[in-house]
């Protein structure tokens, strides 16, 4: 089968039916980086429930739990997004520069999370 690609967190997820596991991977320049493999225990709702709907099981059973806790990667991929925000404004000629508010940045962000 092959791999659950989640763009908003650069992942893949695959499967190992035979070990019961699920598998994680960096995604760099839209490869999968295979040196980046790590076992996946704690995941979001968001990457739960796309794991579940694509591989059609319950993550639990491969040892995946929902955490809360947010990695310092999100926060790295929330900055990024804010910052390109910015220079999407800047870069805009038509309209004068004006400051990003926080709602405008969570609703940028919430759209790129569906």
């Amino acid at each position: 089968m092959q791999p659950l690609i989640i763009k908003e967190y650069l992942t893949a997820i695959k499967l190992d039916e035979e070990n019961n596991l699920l598998f994680a991977y960096d995604i760099k320049d839209n490869i999968i980086d295979e040196q980046s493999e790590g076992i996946l225990s704690e995941v979001n709702e968001l990457m739960y429930q796309k794991i579940a709907s694509y591989f059609h099981i319950k993550p639990e059973d491969y040892g995946v739990s929902i955490g809360n806790k947010v990695t310092k990667e999100d926060e790295i991929q929330e900055f990024l997004e804010i910052a390109k925000i910015i220079k999407e404004r800047v870069l805009d000629k038509k309209e004068p520069i004006k400051m990003v508010t926080e709602a405008e940045m969570l609703e940028y962000l919430e759209k790129r999370l569906k």
